[in-house]
């Protein structure tokens, strides 16, 4: 018997969301809850966790059968190297109550392999715990009502950043070779597939077209399908709820607040104690690294504007970025942001 995620909640949230839109430092804001254990990119960069037979199921078969959906609980609660990140936070369970163990555990396993085995004993935790695992993804859009399905998720997250934020931080990071530059074969494997898209049919784009275009054009054709496919994902699954970016690093305690309130989990001081840290305003209380560059940590300088994006690209830029993605960034404002304070 497989059951779909309108008839069953279970103790996972889903977070998914366009790269370079926040949502590592939105994970985190529920991560640094004591009642949420944060797996992060388990299924687009670790899926052979799951080995070949469940991965395909989860991705495939729109649910999963009980006995797939306990195996898949037990791999999400287990912690690995590759699945856990910083930084990391009290938890209310062994081990995970002390976070600077916690943390120089996991560089030792990052560093020593060998060790891998032992981190994944000390700070596995029960499928049945009394915690919610979350869940975040920023690959694709693609297969996401299967995955959906599979995990039975009691929420599911989809963040939103402006188009214009979103792509002028992939500028940068090709700029800073942080990330990888927009080439030939790049923009051709990701045309195939997605040539049978809605957006790319309605423009009539062909193989041609990508290869001749811009790198600011090809991302903002990228957010543009992969949004309008989260609102068609939206349209399916009723606890689907879309969350603003900008909304959150402007009042980030009163949209944490509603945030926390929607799916069901109590306010803590830790949380807000992260807003703070995270955002600059005190660097008191943190692990002494969350990420191997400055350009992912999702530690802010006080001086963090996320409207720069107005001094990175032209006018030509923005005008190509609103003439693909306006209407649907239009939709997910109109239709969703102002219905935040509903619960999941």
């Amino acid at each position: 018997m497989r059951n779909n995620v309108t008839n069953s909640k279970e103790n996972i949230f889903y977070l998914a969301g366009f790269p370079r839109s926040g949502t590592t430092w939105f994970a985190n804001i529920l991560n640094s809850h004591p009642k949420v254990i944060y797996r992060h990119e388990i299924i687009g960069r670790n899926h052979h966790i799951f080995g070949k037979d469940l991965y395909d199921a989860l991705i495939h078969n729109n649910g999963l059968s009980n006995n797939e959906f306990n195996l898949l609980k037990k791999r999400i609660s287990e912690a690995r190297v590759d699945t856990d990140k910083p930084p990391f936070f009290y938890k209310d369970y062994g081990l995970l109550k002390y976070k600077k163990i916690h943390y120089y555990a996991w560089i030792l396993a990052k560093a020593l392999p060998f060790l891998s085995s032992l981190y994944k004993i000390l700070f596995t935790t029960s499928p049945q715990g009394n915690f919610n695992f979350l869940i975040k993804e920023t690959r694709t859009a693609r297969n996401l009502d299967s995955i959906i399905s599979g995990m039975r998720p009691s929420a599911i997250l989809f963040l939103v950043r402006k188009p214009h934020g979103t792509i002028a931080s992939h500028i940068k990071g090709i700029q800073k070779n942080t990330m990888p530059s927009v080439n030939s074969d790049r923009k051709k494997q990701w045309y195939r597939n997605n040539k049978q898209t809605t957006y790319i049919l309605e423009q009539g784009l062909t193989e041609s077209d990508f290869n001749d275009m811009n790198q600011i054009a090809f991302f903002a054709i990228q957010w543009r399908v992969y949004h309008d496919e989260l609102l068609s994902y939206a349209k399916k699954f009723p606890r689907a709820h879309f969350y603003s970016y900008e909304a959150f690093v402007e009042d980030p305690q009163t949209n944490t607040e509603l945030l926390l309130s929607n799916i069901q989990l109590d306010n803590d001081e830790n949380v807000y104690r992260f807003i703070s840290d995270s955002s600059g305003k005190n660097n008191t209380d943190k692990n002494p690294k969350d990420a191997s560059n400055e350009y992912y940590s999702v530690y802010r300088k006080s001086t963090f504007n996320h409207e720069s994006w107005k001094d990175v690209l032209s006018e030509d830029d923005i005008k190509i970025i609103d003439e693909h993605t306006s209407v649907t960034y239009q939709i997910i404002s109109d239709s969703y942001f102002n219905n935040q304070n509903k619960t999941v």
